[in-house]
């Protein structure tokens, strides 16, 4: 042979070796399989056609997000994640002891209100009277010698018999005395009265105002509990005893479920809206298990048309096209389901999809 060609016949050689090593060491995959079978649509009735679509389940009221009314510490805990509690029961309760405080002096500020009250009705006192009838009479008898000391002057044949001076310090002391008198009477009559009536309707307006105090201290306490809104569960809850709960947040503090029945919330998308039709038949099958169906009842349509996002709850997903969501009641028979939870939803409909012809 040649010399020449002995290198480039090794280099053919080598390369053929090498390319049979890779062929015959490469691992031939095996089919995968999956985790369950995906959701097939059962056989629909003659005359309809079927539309796919995924579907979440929520409770009959929809998923009711709580929160504080305002930011403060926890100190009560009564409901957790699954208990079921009856509309007005305490789920948790934010610290109130400032707010106890300012009841306690309220509080007080009434009963200093309703005493000034008491006080104005009860006159006048019966000790009292006595007192100021004494004085009338002290001041009618002075009135009555005064007088008498002065007629005495006018009875006179005689002027002389009596100074200017003297004559004119007679009539001036009837006058004061007859003036003692009228004053005393007044302040008899005045008492006998009792208290003036605009004073006690002053009073009154203020025990009110009290009250009313009181009354608004004690509802922003007991607003400070946060309470089950209507009979239901608690299907999840972030409140822990002692956190601050803040007021601003807004992530909830608990998710709660009212309603008897469980729903289905579907997202129909936009191209085949307009082929659903209410009271149509429909079925579902949670994700993982195909072999269990459930069958579903029309109950409403949300009549406006919003972004899809994945049913994944993440706020950062792609929109990626609109959909039409269509509420389902579940027909549950106690089988094993949770809020939250994804299904593949099957609706009959008489519409057929018009088939596009390329261009």
């Amino acid at each position: 042979m040649n010399r020449k060609w002995i290198f480039p016949t090794l280099t053919c050689t080598a390369l053929g070796f090498a390319l049979t090593f890779v062929i015959v060491s490469r691992p031939q995959p095996s089919p995968a399989t999956p985790p369950a079978n995906p959701p097939t649509a059962a056989e629909p009735a003659p005359g309809t056609n079927l539309i796919g679509a995924t579907g979440l389940i929520e409770p009959q009221s929809e998923v009711i997000q709580l929160s504080c009314p305002v930011s403060g510490l926890v100190t009560s805990v009564t409901a957790f994640s699954g208990s079921v509690v009856k509309a007005g029961d305490p789920l948790f309760q934010i610290d109130s002891r400032d707010l106890e405080a300012q009841l306690l002096v309220k509080r007080a500020a009434v009963g200093s209100a309703q005493a000034k009250l008491d006080r104005l009705l009860a006159q006048p006192r019966p000790e009292e009277l006595p007192a100021f009838a004494a004085l009338v009479d002290s001041a009618k008898a002075t009135m009555d010698n005064a007088i008498s000391r002065e007629e005495n002057v006018q009875k006179l044949v005689d002027k002389r018999a009596v100074t200017v001076e003297d004559a004119n310090e007679r009539h001036h002391t009837m006058e004061a005395a007859k003036a003692q008198y009228a004053k005393a009477l007044a302040d008899y009559n005045l008492e006998k009265a009792g208290a003036w009536k605009p004073d006690i309707e002053q009073a009154r307006a203020d025990l009110a105002q009290a009250q009313a105090d009181v009354e608004q201290t004690q509802r922003l306490i007991d607003r400070l509990t946060v309470r089950a809104p209507a009979d239901g569960t608690v299907i999840q809850s972030q409140v822990r005893l002692g956190q601050y709960a803040n007021a601003a947040s807004t992530d909830p503090l608990m998710l709660f479920a009212a309603g008897k029945a469980l729903h289905i919330r579907v997202q129909v998308d936009e191209n085949d809206s307009w082929r659903i039709r209410p009271n149509t038949s429909a079925y579902a099958y949670v994700r993982g298990n195909t072999a269990d169906r459930f069958n579903l009842r029309f109950v409403r349509f949300e009549p406006y048309v919003i972004p899809k996002k994945s049913l994944t709850g993440d706020t950062t997903e792609r929109v990626d096209t609109r959909v039409l969501e269509v509420i389902y009641e579940i027909d549950r028979q106690d089988r094993n389901i949770f809020f939250g939870q994804q299904m593949d939803v099957f609706i009959e409909t008489p519409v057929t999809s018009p088939i596009r012809q390329p261009r």
